[in-house]
């Protein structure tokens, strides 16, 4: 749980089916109001984007798992960042 101000936030992510589910509470405190959302991100892997990549004419030439630059683990990064050059 978080809170801003007037709202409280609380946030729930869970991996389920190849995606990343967030679903969020948002509780307005003096009226009581609550809106909830959620947020469905699909996960691709490195081998998937190499492979698109090439089809379309461009060279993975580094990857990174977080933007400090640290090297991609696929069970512990945060996230998969690429740098890809189009193949003349």
């Amino acid at each position: 749980n978080q809170s801003s101000g007037d709202y409280s936030v609380e946030i729930q992510r869970k991996v389920e089916n190849g995606m990343v589910i967030k679903e969020m509470v948002f509780n307005h405190l003096p009226s009581g109001g609550v809106s909830t959302f959620r947020e469905e991100v699909k996960l691709y892997g490195l081998d998937w984007f190499a492979g698109i990549f090439a089809k379309h004419g461009l060279e993975l030439m580094e990857t990174a798992g977080n933007y400090d630059g640290d090297a991609f683990d696929a069970e512990r990064s945060p996230r998969l960042l690429m740098r890809a050059l189009k193949n003349r």
